[in-house]
């Protein structure tokens, strides 16, 4: 069943210059991303959603992510269900991260590679544009994720079967006011530096790191995280599935402009369970608001700027904010 998001107040984000020729700008003591809903203070954290009733407890704070944060992430399995474009900058994820299982498959189409995941879902590069063009400000590409175990062949051509899904999008994706980020996978700093740099090329705006928490070591993935920030120069850089507030805080320090979780909403769920084994969904929704409370830091450009060496004039569409 598809459902219709709360309505609620506009916020008040501060519009900082009279012109929007870069969709991100450099504001007082930070910078800001332009959207067509509404401007997101940069660096930020974006927490994870759901809609379609699957979990209650994201359905319940919907109407409450406002108050805490300038963004939502939402995987376009979830995406689908919304009827209306929700208050928030809506950033679609592919859903890539559904490649890692090994039950996972991948089947080529013309010009692109449809994900099918262990359940059997099908994802699809055209899924996920049209899912975007309707209720999406920021866009990621479908991307084939490399597993830690898999040999360099492996590596290579699922890294090859992201960059064509990449080019894929942003050649049928047709409403300019929507951002479009490549999702990137790799394995060492070489190959995330090589498809950032594609990406730069290729004209997208931004790229989001992905895999992170499934590298062998915190050396493994500090080397992916380092090949993109070398390549991006302009971009927009996202990590993907970063919760823990000192990798947040170190991310950020290093030039990553935001980084989603869901982590809130399951420490609450393990907290609520920990601490009393008859918790009601109200008990859920106070640890959960307690969660976003102690990350609260991290969100809506609390964190006062980027690192001065990191350049803020990113790639124009000379769109105004609608």
């Amino acid at each position: 069943m598809k459902m219709t998001t709360p309505a609620g107040p506009t916020l008040p984000y501060p519009i900082f210059g009279e012109h929007c020729y870069s969709f991100v700008e450099r504001a007082s003591g930070g910078s800001i991303l332009r959207t067509r809903k509404a401007d997101v203070k940069l660096p930020a954290f974006i927490p994870v959603t759901t809609f379609g009733g699957k979990y209650f407890l994201d359905e319940m704070l919907h109407a409450y992510l406002p108050r805490f944060w300038g963004a939502v992430m939402v995987s376009v399995y979830y995406a689908k269900n919304i009827d209306a474009p929700y208050i928030l900058p809506t950033f679609i994820d592919s859903g890539g991260f559904a490649s890692l299982p090994m039950e996972s498959r991948v089947e080529k189409a013309r010009g692109n590679h449809i994900l099918i995941t262990k359940q059997g879902t099908r994802i699809t590069s055209d899924e996920i544009i049209e899912t975007c063009e309707r209720i999406g400000e920021v866009c990621f590409t479908l991307d084939i994720q490399t597993r830690p175990e898999d040999d360099l062949k492996t590596k290579e051509s699922r890294q090859k079967m992201t960059l064509d899904n990449a080019v894929y999008l942003k050649e049928r994706i047709s409403n300019p006011d929507i951002r479009v980020f490549g999702s990137l996978t790799a394995w060492d700093y070489n190959s995330a530096f090589f498809l950032a740099n594609e990406y730069k090329q290729l004209g997208l705006d931004g790229v989001g790191i992905g895999g992170l928490a499934v590298r062998k070591s915190p050396e493994a993935a500090d080397d992916v995280i380092r090949g993109v920030i070398d390549a991006a120069e302009e971009m927009y850089v996202h990590a993907f599935g970063v919760g823990q507030p000192k990798m947040i805080s170190n991310l950020f320090a290093r030039g990553v402009h935001s980084a989603d979780s869901s982590s809130p909403q399951q420490n609450a769920v393990a907290r609520a369970r920990r601490e009393n084994s008859f918790a009601v969904q109200t008990d859920y929704l106070k640890f959960a608001l307690d969660e976003f409370s102690r990350v609260s830091i991290y969100g809506k450009g609390s964190i006062s700027a980027l690192p001065t060496n990191r350049k803020l004039n990113f790639a124009s569409k000379n769109t105004e904010p609608g």
